[in-house]
This record gives structure tokens, C-alpha cells and sequence, in this order.
């Protein structure tokens, strides 16, 4: 008969995957003065929003 194979679940297996992971994604200053910009972006999408329904209202 076969026998089962189970894959490596110990500390050292899950940090290779999050370094691996790190390696390959988007730099952390990136993603952050993406996010940044995004931010912005919906703040004044929401300020301009709130100015039109109170000017609607009056």
C-alpha cells in the first residue's frame, strides 16, 4: 500500500512562504502613497458630496 505525504506545516515552512510572498508583492512605499492618494481622492469625492446635498437641502 501507498503511504500519505503531508507538507511541511512547521515554523520554518510559513516563514519561506511569507518571505517568498514579501519578495514577489508590491513595495511597501508604494502601496502606501497609492493608498495615500486613494484616501485623498475619497475624502474629497465625500466633502464635494456633502456640499451638493446641503446645498440641495437649503
Amino acid at each position: 500500500m501507498g503511504s500519505a505525504t503531508t507538507a511541511p506545516t512547521g515554523p520554518f515552512h510559513q516563514e519561506r512562504v511569507r518571505a517568498s510572498h514579501h519578495a514577489i508583492g508590491v513595495p511597501t512605499s508604494s502601496r502606501m502613497t497609492v493608498t495615500t492618494a486613494a484616501s485623498l481622492k475619497v475624502s474629497q469625492i465625500a466633502e464635494r458630496s456633502a456640499e451638493e446635498k446641503a446645498d440641495s437641502i437649503r
